[in-house]
């Protein structure tokens, strides 16, 4: 519910306040409102290829949200000490912004260029790996 519409305007109106008329120029208002403005097509296959090249050399290694920390830069702990920082990848998609390469990678996985495969877990809940199509 949180991935459509302005969250601010939503916060506004959750407080009781109207948002501004006219909104705030795309991308200047939230999140959400930044991942709408048009990303260049450019971007999006340079993302998309280095996705393919990832999934299908650690194929069935790495999970959706942690193919996408890779892809957007993140130094996150397990990103480094994982290694994954070292690869090529690193890093193309940080021009998308977050939201965009998170739909990206989801339309991949809906159109099954990407595969996702979620297996239950011994202590409970599901993991989810990620390869190239089906």
């Amino acid at each position: 519910e949180d991935d459509v519409g302005c969250r601010r305007a939503r916060l506004l109106r959750h407080l009781g306040q109207e948002p501004p008329a006219p909104p705030p120029p795309p991308g200047r208002c939230c999140d959400n409102c930044a991942a709408d403005a048009p990303p260049r097509s450019a971007e999006l296959g340079v993302a998309a290829r280095a996705a393919l090249c990832v999934a299908g050399r650690l194929n069935g290694a790495l999970t959706l949200p942690r193919l996408e920390a890779l892809l957007y830069g993140s130094r996150a702990k397990e990103v480094v000490t994982s290694g994954l920082v070292h690869l090529a990848e690193h890093g193309v998609a940080k021009g998308l912004g977050r939201p965009q390469l998170s739909r990206l990678l989801r339309a991949l996985v809906v159109r099954q260029v990407l595969s996702e495969v979620s297996t239950p877990c011994p202590h409970g809940g599901y993991s989810s790996r990620v390869g190239v199509g089906r």
